[in-house]
């Protein structure tokens, strides 16, 4: 109208990365102590202007309401034999949720002789056996409508 123009982009994701994945990991280590955990923001996302190199993790809802997560928390399977997958999803999404850092969280069991080699990239995350101890769980926390139930992506095995 006055000539100026706006600009967004999706930068932010790339910012704020390291910082959201700092604080999923102080909520994943109230349960687990090795771990692994990658944030996605989408691909090719703008993002709004209020989002910028000065956010902080803990103001990107109330900056934007509209801001989504999808994280993956890779698990050793040493560490996940003791607590039950669904638990420790629960227990991580109500930390999500009391802090305002809503979307996906997926967990990955994942046999410890394979665990440092795989990462955020790994196309066997969800069906190489000899990587992978059963497949993915996943929960979404939504500033709506709140926790959902733990779903199971993909094949699951039980052994």
């Amino acid at each position: 109208k006055d000539g100026t123009y706006r600009l967004s982009d999706g930068y932010f994701g790339v910012i704020i990365r390291d910082e959201y994945e700092k604080a999923i990991g102080e909520f994943v280590k109230e349960i687990y102590k090795d771990f692994k955990v990658y944030a996605y923001f989408g691909v090719n996302f703008v993002f709004s202007e209020k989002l910028n190199k000065d956010t902080k993790v803990s103001e990107i809802y109330e900056k934007d309401d509209t801001f989504r997560s999808e994280v993956t928390v890779l698990v050793k399977e040493s560490e996940a034999k003791e607590k039950p997958i669904e638990e420790s999803l629960k227990k991580i999404v109500e930390k999500m949720e009391e802090a305002k850092l809503f979307g996906k969280l997926k967990m990955v069991v994942v046999h410890d002789n394979r665990f440092d080699e795989v990462g955020w990239s790994s196309d066997t995350i969800n069906i190489d056996e000899d990587v992978v101890k059963y497949g993915i769980k996943y929960i979404w926390v939504h500033p709506i409508s709140g926790i959902s139930e733990v779903e199971t992506s993909g094949i699951w095995r039980t052994k």
